[in-house]
């Protein structure tokens, strides 16, 4: 008998003639980040009956919510060590779905073969073009597909609409925006008003460290860049972002997204709050105390030039429905011109796995083409996943909704999320040239700098120039642990 409640997994019938059978196991760091993999899981098991698939997590959803951000620390950082060394020593005997959280030097795993290549199982059971090939390119080390992201999205990146064209650039002309490209705007628009902040509510000052790094390191070679001009100039400019919120108490800094952007100017040029906010602070409920207090956030936050965002599909629209007052979202670049994505969704086979070709009948299920975007398990009907899809199809899928009064479902998006009535091949088009081109994924390039960093720009104990060479070596060290 099925669960209580799985009769809402529509369709979700066992196959005609289904031979499939046996386990896997699956382990993840956190119960809260595994929604996703919960639902495939279970349409897969009840569409071949005889196959029990295990998730296994480090902790479950109240163990992570109830835990303080040092305990949490610790437990990822214990678990990442456990999970590299069982695929490190031929041990692991399980797959990793990996939620973005978990830095577990992909590169070498990769060249040393612990990881097994998505790429022939790719070729044998979906046609060419079928997936943004570019995309998985991206997440590809030294040729080999040992990352296989079932979603992914892309930094981004919105500028004050007012303070761009001060600067003499036609918003419309943009494409997308470089990290240098970035610096060079700011240090020209400090000119104007010295005070000027870079992001929004000032947030920590090396806020584009985490895609500009990807430009100095070579993961197959082993090798950094850190100590050259390029770098040098990036830290001497970053050195002169006003970084302060004088008006402001100590929580209500760093809130820097454009959701709350666009709420700022909005706020800024009508004195107005868009309007669930203005509901929430009308309404008399202690309930909504906090909420009145965030006001502050939207009156008093210095005036800054733009704001950085991770951009998922519903973000594609603003180029049809710009923004009040906002220049963009336009993709973000590192210096050498790629974009930065990361995934919270992707599978990772370790070559020890006894039940690889189970494993890869999962794996394929989903990453594979949906009839409907959305899942019908244990409460309201929803998106299978917030971000963008690997392949064509889910995204085509999901793009009927842009125009049919549905919208691309997104609960903080701060402009509708759909065009009623548009064609939504224009959609498909656009996203399509998106992800058509030079991308690197963030998160395999992970560095511990932040104490260097603060070391120059907070306590001015460093020069650029030292702060590169420290830098250096500490990247210098990890690539070669």
């Amino acid at each position: 008998e099925p669960e209580p409640g799985t009769w809402r997994y529509l369709g979700m019938e066992p196959e005609p003639g289904d031979t499939l059978q046996g386990e896997i196991v699956i382990r993840g760091l956190w119960e809260g980040n595994g929604f996703l993999l919960d639902d495939l899981s279970k349409e897969f098991m009840l569409q071949h009956p005889a196959v029990k698939i295990t998730l296994d997590w480090e902790q479950n959803y109240m163990e992570g919510i109830n835990a303080g951000a040092e305990v949490n620390r610790a437990v990822q950082q214990a678990f990442q060590e456990e999970i590299y060394l069982n695929m490190a020593t031929g041990t692991a005997d399980y797959v990793f779905f990996d939620e973005g959280e978990i830095d577990l030097d992909v590169a070498a795993l990769s060249t040393s073969g612990a990881l097994e290549d998505f790429g022939p199982y790719l070729r044998d059971d979906f046609s060419e073009g079928f997936f943004y090939e570019d995309v998985l390119k991206a997440f590809q080390v030294d040729g080999r597909q040992t990352v296989l992201p079932v979603t992914f999205y892309y930094k981004s990146i919105a500028f004050d609409q007012e303070q761009l064209e001060a600067l003499g650039v036609d918003p419309a002309s943009v494409q997308k925006v470089s990290t240098t490209q970035v610096m060079d705007w700011y240090e020209q628009a400090l000119e104007g008003d010295p005070d000027l902040g870079l992001f929004f509510n000032s947030p920590k000052v090396d806020q584009m460290f985490e895609l500009e790094r990807t430009a100095y390191i070579d993961l197959i070679d082993r090798t950094c860049t850190f100590a050259s001009e390029p770098f040098v100039k990036y830290l001497t400019q970053l050195m002169k972002i006003q970084n302060d919120e004088p008006l402001l108490e100590d929580w209500l800094v760093g809130n820097s997204t454009i959701d709350f952007f666009s709420i700022y100017q909005l706020y800024q040029h009508t004195g107005n709050l868009r309007g669930d906010y203005q509901n929430m602070v009308n309404n008399p409920d202690h309930a909504y105390d906090s909420t009145r207090e965030m006001v502050k956030m939207f009156s008093d936050s210095k005036p800054s030039l733009a704001v950085l965002d991770w951009a998922r599909p519903h973000t594609v629209l603003t180029q049809w429905q710009p923004l009040d007052y906002l220049a963009g979202p336009y993709p973000l670049t590192n210096s050498k011109g790629e974009i930065g994505i990361a995934s919270e969704e992707s599978f990772l086979l370790p070559s020890s796995m006894q039940n690889k070709d189970l494993a890869w009948e999962f794996i394929k299920y989903c990453v594979g083409e949906r009839d409907d975007p959305r899942v019908y398990g244990n409460g309201p009907p929803h998106y299978y996943t917030p971000y963008f899809p690997i392949n064509r199809h889910n995204l085509a899928t999901m793009a009927e909704d842009v125009s049919n009064g549905e919208g691309l479902g997104s609960t903080n998006a701060p402009f509708d999320t759909g065009i009623f009535g548009m064609d939504p091949q224009i959609y498909i088009d656009a996203v399509e040239e998106l992800f058509t081109g030079p991308m690197v994924p963030v998160e395999y390039y992970e560095i511990d700098t932040q104490e260097f960093i603060d070391e120059m720009y907070l306590q001015r104990l460093t020069t650029p120039e030292e702060c590169a060479e420290k830098i250096q070596g500490r990247a210098t060290l990890q690539l070669n642990e």
